[in-house]
């Protein structure tokens, strides 16, 4: 869809676009150290490599990288470890970053995902859906933001279930996990703007419920309670 989109809207260019090579996400504090030990390079944006690009592309302030999977046996030797994708998950939840597909969709508005500050320059280019992002950005406001919901019971609720505050639904769980960080269920959901971090809700799903909190993304600053 991505390759199709940019294909699409390639105006006067001199360019061939394609799939290019597999790859593989290379995530945390000591990820740099680690593709420098493989022989790989660890650039602050991208580099050209024999077997492909490798790039930076930090998930909030954790360190991740992009790398051609034919590296991949270089990086593990090298003391990488491979994870499952609720671990995955997890930490991606931690890091506040949304999923296409799952967490955002095409009719998701930038401001409504958290990313603006990464994902969108007011100056420079043209885009698709410019107007509207400009005009939130200059006078306006969404209606609803993406939040980290922190449970507070030892359940681990399914995707699709309801945020409740004040008997209201104000949103639904798009990606759940278990953090090891503040040792609790969490999940990421798009939820009413008047539902603010530190507020009490509930969260409700067929033949479930449990107590919850809003928390802000990243969840680097939760300090619970």
């Amino acid at each position: 869809a991505l390759l199709a989109a940019l294909e699409r809207f390639r105006f006067r260019v001199d360019a061939v676009l394609d799939t290019g090579v597999p790859c593989i996400e290379v995530w945390g504090p000591g990820s740099a150290g680690v593709l420098e030990a493989a022989g790989a390079p660890a650039p602050d944006g991208w580099v050209g490599t024999g077997e492909g690009v490798v790039a930076a592309v930090p998930m909030g302030t954790l360190p991740r990288f992009l790398v051609p999977a034919a590296l991949a046996p270089a990086i593990e030797e090298a003391g990488a470890r491979c994870c499952g994708t609720v671990a995955a998950t997890t930490v991606r939840i931690e890091a506040g970053q949304p999923l296409m597909g799952v967490d955002v969709d095409e009719g998701t508005i930038p401001q409504e995902s958290g990313l603006v500050p990464e994902a969108v320059s007011f100056t420079k280019g043209c885009y698709l859906g410019q107007e509207l992002v400009a005009r939130i950005d200059s006078r306006g406001r969404v209606n609803r933001v993406l939040r980290t919901v922190v449970l507070e019971e030892a359940v681990i609720p399914p995707e699709g279930a309801v945020v409740v505050a004040d008997d209201r639904d104000a949103g639904v769980l798009t990606s759940v996990g278990e953090s090891l960080t503040v040792r609790a269920p969490i999940a990421l959901a798009m939820v009413h703007r008047q539902t603010e971090p530190g507020d009490a809700v509930e969260v409700r799903w067929t033949g479930g419920s449990a107590a919850a909190r809003v928390a802000e993304v990243p969840l680097d600053d939760f300090a619970g309670g």
